[in-house]
């Protein structure tokens, strides 16, 4: 049973860790985009997504 809990205790750390490496990266490319150095579509690119679901998984406010 403990081998158990402690692999299920690893991958709720894995799926944390991707989502917090995620999150960094959307950050990132918002910064970039918010400064100018960055279009939405290229960032939308380098995310691998379509620049309505960057948008939306970004929260990006266009202006």
């Amino acid at each position: 049973m403990c081998e158990a809990i402690k692999g299920i205790k690893e991958d709720a750390w894995n799926a944390g860790n991707l989502k917090g490496v995620e999150t960094g990266i959307y950050d990132t490319l918002t910064t970039l985009v918010n400064q100018g150095k960055l279009s939405v579509s290229d960032a939308a690119e380098t995310a691998h997504l379509t620049v309505p679901e960057f948008i939306a998984k970004t929260g990006l406010k266009i202006v």
